[in-house]
């Protein structure tokens, strides 16, 4: 045993003294597993927006969208053509962007309503509809909904559920009924009205759920509905934001479609999609 400079020998509390400053940064250690020791910085997580609703909704001909939206902003996922748009309270500014080309761009928003810039985005006779009479409501669960009815529309392009020609001419004289559903939620109108650009739909109120066509038969189409409706989501704020090494470029009918979908829509519709 080491010896003190008189010659004594060290008493058990010196030696727990001793003891217990070697093992201070172990007892750190297991105190705060993270890594933090007192004093140190602690981590804070992002923030996020609170109470979002997620909405999954199939389209007749342009896919799947996610929708995310609460009080603070809104986001519209494309998993067909692979483009995001999102837009943040309070200036409501919408942002764009691409991950296959890491690009992002912006509009205000009164610029983004009175665009085409989703000309493809457009629902099946949407370009038809007037404006909506008084809605129904009703509830269900939780949700309220509110329903429009249209004046009924011709339809132009042939009958969308003949299987003769016989039939399809005389369905090209009857008329289309179509109807709108929107739910009823207690959000800015900023929220409702860049959904409704997504499928260039006329303005009501709530967030477009579903959208049919009916002929006099009884027979329906949907060209709009929702999945999937989750309630009171946390999502973070980044999110709605491009990323931070994406390049910003301007906005034109071309950004909202993948390359091989510009050549493709080119060759069908004599370069309407040459734009940047």
């Amino acid at each position: 045993m080491t010896m003190p400079p008189n010659g004594k020998k060290a008493n058990s509390k010196s030696t727990l003294s001793l003891l217990s400053l070697l093992l201070l940064p172990w007892s750190a250690a297991l105190i705060f597993p993270s890594g933090s020791a007192a004093g140190e910085a602690t981590k804070v997580s992002s923030p996020a927006f609170q109470d979002c609703l997620v909405l999954k909704q199939s389209t007749d001909a342009n896919g799947i969208y996610i929708i995310t939206v609460c009080k603070e902003a809104v986001r519209c996922q494309s998993q067909a053509y692979g483009f995001v748009i999102a837009a943040r309270a309070p200036q409501w500014t919408v942002k764009a962007w691409r991950t296959d080309r890491k690009q992002w761009g912006e509009l205000n928003l009164a610029e983004f309503l009175k665009s085409d810039l989703l000309f493809m985005n457009r629902l099946s006779y949407a370009s038809d509809l007037s404006k909506p009479g008084k809605p129904s409501s009703s509830t269900s669960g939780r949700e309220r909904t509110l329903t429009y009815t249209f004046a009924p529309i011709d339809s132009a392009a042939g009958s969308i559920f003949s299987y003769s020609d016989k039939e399809e001419k005389r369905q090209r004289q009857s008329k289309l009924l179509p109807k709108l559903t929107c739910l009823d939620a207690e959000l800015p109108a900023q929220v409702g009205a860049i959904m409704r650009k997504l499928y260039e739909l006329p303005a009501t109120n709530g967030l477009p759920l579903k959208m049919t066509v009916s002929n006099p038969e009884g027979q329906t189409q949907v060209n709009l509905k929702t999945d999937l409706i989750q309630h009171r989501q946390t999502v973070s704020q980044c999110d709605f934001s491009p990323p931070a090494d994406y390049k910003k470029t301007p906005l034109g009918k071309r950004f909202f479609v993948s390359h091989a979908q510009a050549d493709f829509m080119n060759e069908m519709f004599d370069g309407m999609v040459h734009s940047k």
